[in-house]
């Protein structure tokens, strides 16, 4: 699950973390990141046949959400539920997005929190489709290490600028990340 991403890190069971991690200060106290890579939006997806739209992220919440834990869509909705705008029994927590897209499709859920990017693949294979974007954390993605390693850092750093100097960044997220 995402939500053991940072633990496996701390623990030393992996020597990095490459996998859309937005880059926030909590996050910051754990792990160090590296330079910005790029800067994602969160949707609300929903099942294609929806009887209903969406018009802004807010729509859903008097629905019943999935999201995937450990997310920066799980915070914002959890800040929603602190806030009296989403009711805790309507949240929905799942270890795994393709568990909560499951969910839609057969009706349990009315939609569910993901990264665009990651809606957008569901799309492709699954009757669902992305509703609005947003930025819902407000920080870029970073590549996740464990504190005090400098050497990886930097060298992971050395990566990313000649990455985007070169064009290829931009390629990658097109082909990967930005990709309708």
């Amino acid at each position: 699950g995402f939500d053991a991403l940072i633990a496996s890190l701390s623990e030393g069971r992996i020597h990095a973390v490459i996998a859309c991690m937005n880059a926030t200060p909590e996050r910051g106290e754990q792990v160090d990141f590296s330079d910005p890579y790029w800067a994602i939006t969160s949707t609300p997806v929903i099942a294609e046949d929806a009887d209903f739209t969406v018009e802004n992220v807010e729509d859903v919440l008097s629905m019943n959400v999935g999201v995937q834990t450990g997310t920066t869509e799980e915070d914002w909705l959890n800040e929603q539920i602190e806030a009296g705008l989403l009711d805790e029994e309507n949240l929905f927590r799942y270890e795994r997005n393709d568990q909560a897209m499951m969910d839609l499709v057969a009706g349990r859920l009315d939609a569910v929190f993901v990264d665009a990017s990651v809606g957008k693949s569901f799309s492709r294979t699954m009757d669902v489709k992305v509703t609005v974007e947003e930025d819902l954390s407000g920080y870029p993605l970073g590549i996740a290490i464990p504190q005090g390693e400098d050497e990886l850092l930097a060298a992971i750093n050395d990566a990313i600028s000649k990455l985007q100097a070169q064009g290829v960044m931009e390629e990658l997220a097109e082909q990967y990340l930005i990709e309708d």
